[in-house]
C-alpha cells in the first residue's frame, strides 16, 4: 500500500518528501513559525520506501486520532500514549493481523507496560 497516496485520497493531508534529519522518518505540522500552512506531512526522502510508508501512516494515526482515541496500558506518559496510538494506528492499516486482541502488538504493550 502506497500511504502516501492514500493519506492524500481520503484526507486533506499533503504529503511531501524532504532530507530531515536521519533519526526523524516524518513529522506532521500545520504550521511553519507563527504562519499556519496546509496540514502537512514531511517524509524523510533518506529512508527506505518501507520505512517512509510506516513513518507516513504513524503520522496519519496522530491526524486521524488526535490523541485519546484508544486506552493505553496503565501508568503510560501523555507522551507516550501519543506515539503508541499512532504506531498502533499505523500497524493496523499495514498489517491488521499484529493489533487483533492478543496479537503481537498488545502482547508487546503488556510487556513494555511493566518495565
Amino acid at each position: 500500500m502506497d500511504v502516501a497516496a492514500f493519506a492524500q485520497r481520503v484526507t486533506r493531508l499533503r504529503v511531501v518528501e524532504d532530507d530531515l534529519p536521519l533519526a526523524v522518518g516524518a513529522v506532521l505540522i500545520d504550521r511553519i513559525g507563527a504562519r499556519p500552512v496546509a496540514p502537512t506531512i514531511v517524509v524523510n526522502r533518506r529512508w527506505s520506501r518501507a520505512h517512509r510508508n510506516l513513518a507516513v501512516a504513524h503520522e496519519l494515526g496522530h491526524w486521524v486520532l488526535r490523541a485519546g482515541a484508544t486506552p493505553p496500558p496503565p501508568g503510560w506518559t501523555a507522551r507516550r500514549r501519543l506515539e503508541w496510538e499512532a504506531d498502533r494506528f499505523a500497524l493496523a492499516l499495514l498489517a491488521p493481523e499484529t493489533v487483533r486482541p492478543g496479537g503481537r502488538l498488545d502482547r508487546a504493550a503488556r510487556g513494555a507496560a511493566r518495565d
